[in-house]
């Protein structure tokens, strides 16, 4: 009989344990977006050099600020090097946006591309060691298909499995502009086909036509501005972003630290899973909601800045905010993930990379969900976990 009830008081204690363990399992064990939504996320940029790569991933947290850093760009383009970083409207933005200056045809991507930037930025924030396995898995593949390899433009170095690619001359670096469904070999996802954006004649290369043919163009060679560039790169070994002190651009991955995400330059965006929003709640200032209401509704309003409460990043200084932004970004507190599937090349949707995305009617349906959600996360207290 003994033997019998400390069987059964052994099954219940073994009970209590896996319920436990089921309870006290924090929700972001669960990832937000799939492996097929992050291929299809990551594939226009995996093969970027790891700098600037660093500089699209942090910048896409700042969704708002980087639509303003575009509209910059196309409405200043005869400013060039220490002009833009000399400019007071560039020095209101998160130091990652302003690092994009230099490279007007990313930002235009950015840009025109915005539901995939967002996406983007939160994939990084909420799963940011898949996001580097990620862009490993796909190196990889373009690697194996023999269209990844050094040249006068880049070097791609392989250590302990991981690739990095760094550019041949640290003082300047090309942006490389591809298919994806040539450079990776056949796309494995048939249903959730990666955006394959080309970029406007004026910022081409000479050779551009011709390297395309074989999967990989490059554009002009662009100079590193110090005043502007931050000093980032992935380390790979240890999955985390780091951001170095001003002037140390070479391979080495010491003497840094993690990068931090900085949420006033999130300018009242939402953030897609309860956990980082949670996270960074408290240090989201409340005064922009009414700003972003008149942004969702297409008028231009300059925001109102609280002070930065985050320490700069290496001693550098934090930036403030701009003028606000026309365009949409979407703001649906506790919506969940959609598929995005965009037009494979060559199809006649959105075949234009000047061509707008979503009509009227889209648009204004997105800027009354966003409306509301923002109202109720103005007004509403942070939901609570058990724990």
């Amino acid at each position: 009989m003994n033997a019998k009830l400390w069987q059964a008081g052994g099954r219940f204690l073994y009970g209590l344990v896996v319920l436990g363990a089921i309870t006290f399992t924090p929700a972001f064990a669960q990832p937000i977006f799939t492996q097929q939504k992050l291929d299809q996320l990551l594939a226009p940029i995996a093969l970027y050099p790891d700098a600037l790569l660093s500089q699209v991933l942090m910048a896409a947290t700042y969704p708002l600020e980087v639509t303003q850093a575009a509209a910059f760009v196309q409405k200043n383009h005869q400013l060039h090097g220490d002009q833009l970083a000399q400019a007071p409207a560039t020095t209101m933005w998160d130091v990652s946006v302003r690092s994009l200056l230099p490279f007007p045809s990313v930002l235009l991507m950015m840009d025109q591309n915005l539901p995939w930037t967002q996406q983007l930025g939160d994939a990084f924030l909420a799963q940011q060691q898949s996001v580097m396995d990620t862009v490993q898995s796909l190196r990889n593949r373009a690697n194996q298909s023999g269209h990844l390899r050094s040249d006068q433009r880049e070097q791609v170095i392989t250590d302990n499995g991981y690739i990095s690619i760094e550019p041949s001359n640290a003082d300047q670096m090309y942006v490389p502009y591809y298919n994806p469904d040539v450079v990776y070999g056949r796309w494995w996802w048939p249903d959730s086909p990666p955006i394959y954006w080309q970029p406007p004649v004026v910022y081409r290369s000479s050779s551009y036509s011709n390297e395309l043919i074989n999967g990989m163009a490059f554009g002009i060679g662009i100079g590193i501005v110090s005043s502007l560039f931050l000093d980032a790169r992935p380390d790979w070994h240890r999955h985390h972003m780091m951001v170095f002190p001003e002037g140390h651009r070479d391979h080495a991955v010491d003497g840094g630290t993690p990068w931090q995400h900085q949420p006033e330059h999130r300018q009242g965006v939402a953030y897609r899973s309860d956990e980082v929003r949670q996270q960074f709640a408290q240090q989201r200032p409340s005064t922009l909601s009414g700003v972003m209401r008149e942004n969702f509704r297409g008028r231009i309003v300059p925001p109102v800045m609280t002070k930065p409460t985050g320490a700069p990043i290496m001693g550098r200084p934090e930036p403030a905010q701009p003028h606000g932004s026309s365009r949409h970004i979407e703001n649906r507190e506790s919506a969940p993930v959609q598929e995005q599937h965009f037009p494979r090349a060559g199809s006649s949707e959105r075949s234009h990379p000047l061509m707008p995305s979503g009509s009227r009617q889209e648009t204004q349906a997105h800027s009354t969900r966003g409306q509301q959600s923002l109202r109720n996360t103005t007004h509403a207290e942070p939901t609570r976990r058990n724990r």
